[in-house]
């Protein structure tokens, strides 16, 4: 049974939307782990290759099982390693970053004062500019919600954010991270919530049989 509009009020789970985001900050270990994992997969592929009977008519090694005489490029192992060490090092720089939405007032005053922005492309047609329609679907301005996105950052790891932590944290992650954070920050506003499934109840069109 639902709760009484009192007992709402006094819950603490009632409240503005909110989303949580994995961020990592250390962009080096980052770079690193995706160089080392193209390499290891260069190297797999060379290894299989290898394995194969040239000029044979087979499938390619890298598609037939492995077979007991085929060995491990020698590189491998050291590169596995360091992969471990760098995944660790990552998820120790690697924090839950709580967004949380506004009033809805307040939001659409926002983005009442942040419209997208249009652009030229060929033809002289303009149409919705490209970062506007990718970060924030088209419903406002990306960069000024970049520049905005402090509003909504509201604790990491479950300590609130101080404006100068969030200063630090944003000159740290990704582009592509803080586009992705406006694009959360606009599914919190303007996407329904979720919602408890129902206790199931029999179907009015259930027939006797399936009742039975």
């Amino acid at each position: 049974m639902s709760m009484t509009i009192e007992e709402l009020m006094a819950s603490p789970h009632a409240g503005l939307p909110e989303r949580t985001y994995a961020l990592c900050v250390a962009q080096k270990l980052v770079a690193e782990t995706q160089a080392l994992e193209e390499r290891r997969h260069a190297l797999r592929v060379s290894t299989a290759a290898a394995g194969g009977d040239a000029g044979s008519d087979e499938a390619p090694a890298s598609s037939r099982p492995r077979r007991a005489t085929d060995r491990p490029d020698p590189e491998l192992g050291p590169l596995e390693e360091r992969l471990k060490e760098l995944y660790f090092e990552m998820e120790k720089h690697t924090g839950s970053l709580l967004l949380r939405g506004i009033e809805i007032g307040e939001w659409r005053r926002w983005v009442q004062a942040n419209p997208p922005r249009m652009e030229e492309r060929e033809g002289g047609e303009p149409t919705l500019s490209r970062v506007d329609d990718y970060a924030t679907y088209g419903v406002c301005d990306a960069d000024a919600l970049l520049e905005d996105l402090g509003r909504f950052a509201a604790a990491w790891n479950g300590a609130a954010l101080t404006p100068t932590q969030w200063q630090w944290l944003r000159s740290k992650a990704s582009p592509g991270d803080l586009l992705e954070m406006c694009r959360w920050v606009v599914q919190m506003h303007e996407s329904k919530g979720a919602r408890a499934p129902l206790s199931p109840r029999p179907s009015s069109t259930t027939t006797p049989d399936e009742t039975a």
